[in-house]
């Protein structure tokens, strides 16, 4: 990109050449971001999840943290392969409007509107990411064990000729 030539960086920290990345990702603002990249700004208002969410998200995840922190932009891109999950950032100043006062917390919103917490304190990215792991799992655990009544049809022969051991006894058969 012409336009773009850098910052100079003499800086060798990883978390300091990780927050130049992130900042510089940040910048890409609507039209101006790759349709496959993942929204990194923090929603300005919770209602305008619903105009993000789609039916392909099973998951609707919110992470409030300190305006500051670059916690979610990372747990954003970390999260990023999994295309059934939708993770926003909300900032300090809205979590205060939904009376959350422990940051870094993360819920999962409900189709319903509901909220649930998943993690209330974590500050460690790590433990973020395994917190809304093992929040999929158990979602999708949900969801797969409705009840299906009817069984395969190879399992109803399998049972078939276990019963029967493979022959076939007709009544008129029993009856003589």
């Amino acid at each position: 990109d012409k336009e773009y030539r850098g910052e100079i960086t003499h800086d060798q920290d990883p978390d300091s050449l990780r927050q130049i990345v992130l900042d510089y990702l940040s910048t890409f603002i609507g039209d101006h971001k790759p349709s496959s990249w993942p929204v990194l700004q923090p929603l300005g208002s919770i209602e305008q999840i619903w105009d993000q969410a789609s039916d392909v998200h099973n998951q609707v995840i919110l992470l409030f943290e300190n305006d500051n922190s670059y916690i979610g932009r990372q747990v954003i891109l970390d999260l990023n392969q999994y295309s059934h999950l939708l993770i926003r950032r909300v900032t300090e100043a809205n979590s205060a409007k939904f009376g959350i006062k422990k940051l870094p917390s993360l819920y999962v919103i409900h189709g319903d509107g509901r909220f649930e917490p998943i993690a209330k304190g974590t500050k460690e990215r790590k433990d973020i990411v395994e917190a809304i792991k093992l929040a999929m799992k158990l979602d999708a655990n949900k969801r797969n064990n409705t009840v299906d009544t009817s069984l395969p049809q190879n399992t109803v022969q399998a049972q078939k000729n276990s019963i029967t051991n493979g022959t076939v006894v007709y009544l008129q058969d029993l009856e003589s």
